[in-house]
């Protein structure tokens, strides 16, 4: 089996470094998702859009991806992890058991099942997850996510459709060394929470209308920290554990802030004028997003717009609309654009 070899990623909170220590490729699922209509055989009208939207494309993934891995995050994934196994090609479907909080016991829970994953991926592809390539891996997975932090990108737009391994990072990461941000001038500076799927849709109707999206909070993997192991001592899977469960040094989307404060340190420190949050039909995750954040608007002292995404999850002519007078009512707050 080479490094040719691609799996596909549907959630944020399995570890990536596990499948590329193992010299595998990944993609991101929801990157491949750009333009599409959902499909109706397995999920009702009313119900996921994201997971509708892979159902119409298994057939295709299928021809990309040897396998997936999916996480137990909500009822529609449990249900599209299904599909899958009756409906797909793949070699490889998998649904690894995540913790839905964060503490000492679920860190060892999750490092118990995650060397599980590993060992299950060893004997359907033979390659083992060594100590070693598992270190390499975190370090430059690190490196990969700090780049994209300290540039003010999100991994989704700039390698999209692109797969990843641990013999490219380096070369990804350069590229977003030397990639030239589009100056922005004084525009003000949005933050979008909860995109998942068209993401460059709504940055161009934002662009288009006048402000920027300044930073992205999504549950793609954009916000990780750094995950942190001694290479002599320490356990690389209980770190991984740690880290991808610790929401203080981990992931980090809305409903798992623990704290309002550091949703205000980040509208302050990344000088935030105005928070878009978006919703999507039938999707209780992003229903509760938005109630957390409504609750806290007078603290975070920034204007506020809730979107909810059509059937396509694209930026609608009636969006870009409410876009355009959100921002309009963002640059004349205090005069400070006009």
């Amino acid at each position: 089996m080479t490094e040719k070899t691609i799996v596909g990623i549907f959630d944020n909170v399995i570890p990536v470094e596990i499948y590329h220590a193992a010299n595998l490729a990944t993609v991101w699922i929801s990157d491949s998702l750009s333009n599409s209509l959902p499909g109706i055989d397995y999920f009702p009208t009313q119900s996921c859009l994201y997971c509708r939207s892979v159902e119409k494309h298994i057939d295709r993934l299928s021809a990309s991806c040897r396998g997936v891995i999916f996480a137990n995050t909500c009822t529609s994934m449990e249900k599209l992890y299904e599909i899958f196994l009756r409906k797909s090609a793949m070699d490889f479907v998998e649904m690894v058991d995540v913790p839905k909080v964060a503490s000492e016991a679920s860190v060892y829970f999750y490092k118990e099942r995650l060397k599980s994953l590993a060992v299950k991926m060893e004997a359907q592809y033979g390659l083992p997850v060594e100590k070693e390539s598992l270190h390499e891996a975190i370090k430059l997975n690190n490196k990969l996510r700090n780049t994209l932090r300290g540039k003010k990108l999100y991994r989704s737009l700039l390698l999209k459709d692109d797969p990843l391994s641990l013999s490219n990072i380096k070369g990804k990461i350069g590229r977003i060394e030397t990639h030239e941000e589009k100056h922005r001038g004084d525009r003000p500076r949005l933050l979008v929470m909860g995109a998942r799927i068209e993401e460059a849709s709504l940055a161009k109707a934002v662009e288009q209308e006048g402000a920027c999206v300044a930073v992205y909070l999504t549950d793609n993997g954009d916000s990780y920290n750094s995950i942190s192991v001694d290479e002599n001592t320490g356990d690389p899977f209980e770190a991984l554990a740690r880290g991808y469960l610790d929401i203080g040094r981990g992931r980090r989307t809305i409903t798992e802030l623990p704290d309002i404060k550091m949703l205000r340190e980040m509208v302050v420190n990344e000088r935030i004028d105005g928070i878009v949050t978006l919703s999507y039909p039938y999707c209780a995750r992003t229903v509760y997003d938005v109630a957390w954040v409504k609750k806290h608007r007078e603290w975070l002292d920034v204007p506020m717009l809730n979107l909810q995404m059509d059937n396509t999850g694209m930026a609608s002519a009636g969006l870009r609309n409410r876009i355009s007078a959100f921002i309009e009512m963002v640059e004349a707050r205090e005069g400070k654009y006009v």
